[in-house]
C-alpha cells in the first residue's frame, strides 16, 4: 500500500492485521513488482485531472483497477489499456457502493443486476 502520508499507510496496515504492506514511501520501487494496482485517490476525476502514478512503471501483465467513475474512462485507464494491461473502471464500485448503502439504510436486498444494467444505460446515454 502506498500513500503520501506515512501515518495513513501505517493505520491501514494495522487495520488489516498485517495483510497489507506499506511501500516504505517509494512507489517507484514497487510498481514494477506489483501484480496489479487498485487506484483509490481522486486524481483522474473530472475535477482533478491527471494520473496518480506512471503506468509505464508497471510490468507487462499487471492489471489496473480504478474507483473513479466520473469519468469512467480516466487517463490512467487509457494509458493502461494502451499498454495492453487488463483494466477495471470505477462503474462497478459506484453501483456496489449504492447497493450497499441501500441495503444498510433500508434493510432490503437490492437488485444489483438491475442496478448495473441501469448504470450502464445511463453511461451509454450520457
Amino acid at each position: 500500500m502506498h500513500d503520501v502520508a506515512p501515518a495513513a499507510v501505517e493505520a491501514m496496515v494495522d487495520r488489516f492485521s498485517g495483510a497489507l504492506r506499506g511501500s516504505g514511501g517509494s512507489l517507484d520501487v514497487w510498481l514494477p513488482r506489483a501484480d496489479g494496482v487498485v487506484h483509490v485517490t481522486p486524481v483522474g476525476m473530472a475535477e482533478h485531472p491527471g494520473v496518480a502514478f506512471d503506468v509505464d512503471r508497471l510490468r507487462q501483465g499487471a492489471w489496473v483497477a480504478e474507483v473513479v467513475y466520473r469519468p469512467l474512462e480516466t487517463e490512467l485507464l487509457r494509458r493502461a489499456r494502451a499498454r495492453g494491461l487488463p483494466t477495471l473502471d470505477g462503474g462497478g464500485m459506484a453501483v456496489g457502493q449504492a447497493a450497499e448503502s441501500l441495503r444498510l439504510i433500508t434493510g432490503l436486498e437490492p437488485d444489483t443486476d438491475r442496478m448495473h444494467a441501469h448504470f450502464d444505460q445511463l453511461v451509454t446515454e450520457g
